[in-house]
């Protein structure tokens, strides 16, 4: 019972941790409607992303009533935890590359295989953890039904992105 508690939890955590990437990493692009399809072009990426951002920042900002300074302090969290989620969005990607490699050689090596799943299951216990951390720094801004609308806002922020480029998903691997 503990273990399948465990599992679930971790695939909870993966999940949200998933979705935390997405939006905070991915969740700054946008593309102009004039009828264009796909991405736009890597010149006009930067004031387009940042146009949305911006958008974004002032609709979050208004709905939830904070202030500039609380405001001020969940972008400074915001800073601090996306570090923290890049670190670890560089060591899946790496665990991801060590599966891909042993797939495409097709070899069998169950004690590299084993070290693999270990690393994955303690990766997964750190998103946990840094989301954890996440939401308790958080609730020291907002209150939790705060905390709740930011997240749903930041989830359709991502949703919105993803649908702005082409439908592309550049978060984590999700594995």
């Amino acid at each position: 019972m503990r273990f399948a508690y465990r599992t679930n939890l971790m695939l909870l955590a993966g999940l949200a941790f998933s979705l935390m990437t997405v939006t905070s990493l991915e969740g700054q692009r946008g593309r102009r409607g004039g009828g264009r399809r796909g991405p736009p072009p890597r010149s006009e990426r930067a004031g387009l992303e940042e146009r949305v951002r911006v958008r974004m920042d002032q609709r979050i900002r208004e709905r939830l009533g904070l202030s500039e300074d609380e405001w001020r302090a969940i972008g400074d969290q915001a800073r601090d935890f996306d570090e923290k989620r890049g670190e670890l969005m560089r060591n899946e990607l790496a665990l991801k590359r060590r599966v891909d490699a042993i797939a495409v050689e097709g070899r069998e090596n169950d004690e590299e295989a084993g070290e693999i799943l270990d690393q994955l299951i303690v990766l997964r216990e750190q998103e946990l953890e840094l989301f954890q951390e996440e939401q308790e720094r958080l609730l020291e801004i907002l209150s939790p039904s705060q905390l709740v609308r930011f997240q749903a806002m930041r989830q359709q922020l991502g949703e919105q992105i993803r649908r702005l480029r082409g439908g592309r998903d550049g978060g984590s691997p999700g594995w």
